[in-house]
């Protein structure tokens, strides 16, 4: 049997040597030289792509559980690596201390992150500092599991750490509230987009029509007669326009669209449509189709309005065009894009809350899910106590609208 292969089976005992003092003295390394040989290390692997956390902590699980069978415990091949020393190791111990070392900076990287999340959460998306800091407190649990080797007394000790009971009271907190916040946006949205009673604004796909291509402009009218300037049918003008000024341009639009009586006004003098008089800056135009004349802009802009029968004449509803294709507007557009976004946060919520449910259960025990309906129970509560209408929001475990 080797020296190597009998050391396993030994008890290790602190490393002695017997080395003179002068000898010592002559080994002693500057402490500025170990630390600019660690700063080169560091800087070559800094780089180097990692796997996910997970993968190097449950690879040091892998080999605790192998040496519970072999009946042998973590510290004390660590011990067994240090006396050896990393030149004279055999196969396994490489593989041992390579897993050891990967697992050890895995959890000193996510600690980094978690830490600055704490320092600064204002830098980062509040999930962002929820996945961080329970990434972070699964990993000190499981290295704590690792270097005892999964003695009972350490899984006993860190259930009463006041570590992980602020981690996960603060983490299910911001959670809380984020939900919260996100529910009560999308009761805001559903108001303006999802209501019966409201019409979802739309607008033209494409460019506007031409609008000499439905007519031409003629020349502007001579100055009309007092007698018949300022009368139309048995009303004055001025009633009219009094009634217009009281209501806004769109629904002057609108009430053309539903068919309103334009054909007592007289349109060689006036436009139908605003009750102007035409001037150089707002001209008759004559539609080819069927003789009618308007003023220039205003056809132009109830041709390439959105109201459902804008394709037609005003005045007689002769067919000018085709209809355009529409889609709802910019700003709606943008209220469905908000409630797709709002949705994938709930589904991340939910996602956060079953790791922060597989955290409980780590250090806690108990059943699994049981946190997590916790959490669903606290943001109902909340919910319910600000006025956001949930209503299916926790539907099987999941979080929907």
């Amino acid at each position: 049997m080797s020296t190597h292969h009998s050391l396993l089976f030994e008890p290790l005992k602190p490393h002695q040597t017997s080395l003179p003092p002068s000898a010592h003295a002559q080994l002693t390394i500057p402490t500025g030289t170990v630390n600019h040989i660690l700063q080169h290390f560091e800087s070559r692997i800094a780089n180097h792509h990692h796997e996910r956390t997970s993968i190097y902590t449950n690879r040091a699980l892998a080999n605790t559980d192998d040496l519970i069978r072999q009946n042998r415990t973590y510290a004390q091949h660590l011990r067994l690596v240090e006396t050896l020393g990393l030149s004279h190791l055999p196969s396994h111990l490489r593989s041992f201390i390579h897993d050891h070392d990967n697992a050890h900076r895995a959890v000193l990287r996510s600690r980094g992150f978690a830490d600055l999340t704490r320092a600064r959460p204002e830098a980062f998306d509040v999930f962002a500092c929820i996945g961080a800091r329970v990434i972070h407190a699964s990993n000190v649990h499981t290295m704590n599991t690792v270097r005892s080797t999964r003695e009972p007394g350490e899984c006993r000790r860190m259930a009463s750490e006041p570590f992980f009971r602020r981690e996960v009271q603060e983490c299910t907190d911001l959670l809380v509230d984020e939900c919260v916040r996100v529910l009560k946006r999308l009761d805001t949205l559903r108001l303006s987009i999802q209501s019966e009673s409201e019409e979802i604004e739309l607008e033209n796909v494409g460019p506007d029509h031409d609008i000499l291509d439905f007519g031409f402009r003629i020349p502007l009218p001579s100055p009309p007669s007092q007698d018949n300037a300022f009368s139309i049918g048995e009303k004055p003008v001025e009633n009219i326009l009094d009634a217009v000024n009281h209501s806004t341009h769109d629904e002057t639009y609108r009430s053309i669209a539903k068919n309103t009586e334009t054909d007592t006004i007289d349109s060689s003098n006036r436009c139908c449509i605003c009750l102007k008089t035409y001037t150089p800056s707002h001209p008759p135009f004559r539609i080819a189709a069927c003789t009618h004349t308007l003023g220039l802009p205003c056809l132009s802009t109830w041709l390439n309005s959105t109201a459902a029968n804008a394709t037609s004449c005003p005045y007689c509803r002769t067919l000018l065009c085709d209809r355009r294709a529409r889609q709802p507007s910019s700003r709606s557009r943008d209220a469905y894009a908000e409630v797709v976004r709002l949705e994938d946060r709930l589904k991340r919520a939910r996602w956060l809350l079953v790791d922060l449910d597989g955290l409980c259960a780590m250090v806690y025990g108990g059943v699994v899910g049981k946190w997590f309906c916790e959490g669903m129970r606290a943001v109902s509560e909340r919910a319910g106590e600000m006025g956001v209408g949930v209503g299916n929001v926790w539907e099987d475990g999941m979080i929907g609208l």
